[in-house]
């Protein structure tokens, strides 16, 4: 049992999750940056058809993946009245100022691999100090509450590690650079992809820097064409 518990800790899973960690892929709502965001990002991705379901909040449609098409949701009470049913859908139709104004768009994104554990923080002490506490005393006398039910991150209900940001990172929405750092095992992983991402940005911005430049600069017909308009003038 004590075997047991050490090893849950080391790498932040429950009896749960334990079962079948090494097969299951989990599946997460990631917040998806503006669009001025993902132009500084990667400004290919953001014409680019989307190849994931998007969920906005406050509910009113679910974006499917490639053709951009919206599905709107019902969440009225099916089996009432119709004139109930009618009203409901009415007032779920109407959205305040201030809900639009906490517009929130989630991508819902599988991870990478099978076994990628979303709340692994990259190494096995800091799993261990989220579960058993930042001091030695914690560890031997368990009395304080445990950090990992705090919930003070904004970002998650329970603090996600760098596998999540290697995934945001695939769909564009996080530069390389800004990968949270990881143990020897995720580095290892991770390496290859990361440079093959950095290396992509690169190339995405000089070819966009490339486009503005050619739309900007006139073309020879049309600098024909001003000349001959200026002799016909004259």
């Amino acid at each position: 049992m004590t075997g047991t518990s050490i090893h849950l800790a080391l790498f932040n899973l429950t009896q749960v999750e334990q079962l079948g960690a090494k097969t299951r892929v989990h599946v997460l709502a990631v917040l998806k940056p503006s669009r001025d965001g993902l132009i500084q990002i990667n400004p290919t991705l953001v014409s680019d058809p989307s190849p994931y379901h998007e969920i906005t909040y406050p509910l009113g449609t679910v974006k499917q993946p490639g053709d951009g098409l919206s599905l709107s949701q019902d969440s009225t009470i099916t089996g009432g009245l119709a004139e109930n049913h009618t009203n409901t859908t009415l007032q779920n139709n109407i959205t305040s100022k201030r809900d639009l104004q906490a517009t929130r768009t989630f991508a819902v994104l599988r991870m990478l691999e099978s076994g990628d554990n979303p709340w692994d923080l990259g190494s096995l002490m800091l799993n261990w100090k989220t579960v058993m506490g930042d001091d030695v005393i914690d560890w031997f006398l368990p009395i304080k509450r445990s950090p990992c039910c705090n919930h003070e991150q904004s970002e998650s209900q329970f603090s996600v590690g760098p596998w999540v940001d290697l995934l945001r990172v695939k769909y564009g929405f996080l530069e390389p650079q800004n990968v949270r750092a990881g143990g020897k095992r995720f580095q290892r992983r991770a390496g290859p992809e990361l440079s093959r991402a950095k290396t992509a940005r690169r190339a995405n911005r000089s070819t966009a820097v490339s486009n503005v430049g050619e739309a900007s600069r006139p073309t020879n017909d049309s600098i024909r064409l001003q000349s001959l308009n200026s002799h016909a003038r004259q």
